[in-house]
């Protein structure tokens, strides 16, 4: 990590977090830059493979591009845009393109000191997955109240979110319940100590591609940050 003039760069191996985790949460080997004030921009070139070998797509590394802008229209309104890509010879069968793309938008709105309101929308290049026409629209909705802060004892944070996200619509997130579903949410976060968090959750959705296919999940887990 270091800076390139106003520029913030990593190079190696790194987390990448984008769009609320929704698209994609793991590690990429390569290089990112960040830079801008008005308009924040992060550029990401480099190459995955834990994610695509998760998903059970490919055990070969695929090369990952992203460029993502970040543009705060006012104190209270935050707006968004990405786009990512894929490439990979085995994509073409899981992804129905060797070069796959995602294409987002989003927004952050401050309703009043206490709530947060999100949403999102994606779209796939390709409806095609395993030779079969699939679901390639995301969308998510959330309402935030407060929020847990991992430095502050006893904060807390509720939340209520509707969420669509295809198989196609991600390269990888860490919330496996969500993949290739459409469904809601609701739990809440509270912070015991200084970096131990406690989640509560339950789910209720159905398959993108199948509505006879149905899940409900009720989870509660401790979380600690190093």
């Amino acid at each position: 990590n270091g800076k390139l003039g106003n520029a913030s760069v990593r190079l190696g191996k790194f987390e990448q977090y984008t769009q609320e985790a929704i698209i994609f949460h793991e590690y990429t080997s390569g290089g990112e830059i960040s830079f801008g004030n008005l308009l924040k921009t992060r550029l990401t070139l480099g190459q995955v493979s834990n994610a695509m070998n998760l998903l059970g797509e490919t055990k070969n590394r695929v090369s990952y591009r992203a460029a993502e802008f970040t543009y705060d229209y006012d104190k209270t309104l935050q707006l968004n845009a990405g786009y990512f890509s894929l490439s990979g010879d085995e994509l073409e069968y899981t992804r129905g393109e060797k070069s796959p793309a995602i294409y987002s938008v989003g927004f952050n709105k401050k309703l009043d000191k206490n709530w947060l309101l999100t949403g999102f929308y994606s779209k796939a290049s390709s409806d095609i997955s395993k030779g079969k026409h699939v679901e390639n629209t995301s969308s998510m909705i959330n309402f935030n109240y407060k929020g847990a802060k991992l430095s502050c004892p006893d904060s807390f944070g509720i939340y209520l979110k509707y969420i669509q996200l295809p198989k196609l619509n991600q390269i990888y997130t860490d919330v496996g319940h969500q993949y290739n579903y459409k469904g809601f949410e609701v739990g809440g976060m509270y912070m015991l100590s200084a970096n131990m968090r406690g989640h509560i959750r339950y789910y209720h959705g159905e398959d993108v591609d199948n509505s006879q296919k149905q899940k409900d999940l009720f989870r509660t887990e401790l979380r600690f940050f190093f």
